[in-house]
């Protein structure tokens, strides 16, 4: 996973999600010293509503859409 800052690309390290096709969801875990991410998307046709979530705090609120 990479992040923008400063208008440049940074690498914040690899995260392994899982699918959950009856669900339509993509889950993983990251480690930080803040604590525990929980990443949760749900996945509806070409766009993805997402969170992540550390430590029961909600850090990022994520919305993809591909054309």
């Amino acid at each position: 996973m990479n992040k923008m800052v400063n208008g440049k690309e940074v690498e914040m390290g690899e995260t392994i999600f899982t699918f959950d096709k009856s669900n339509e969801t993509l889950d993983g875990v990251t480690t930080s010293p803040k604590g525990k991410g929980l990443w949760h998307f749900v996945v509806k046709g070409n766009t993805m509503h997402g969170t992540l979530t550390v430590e029961n705090i909600l850090y990022r609120v994520i919305d993809l859409h591909k054309d």
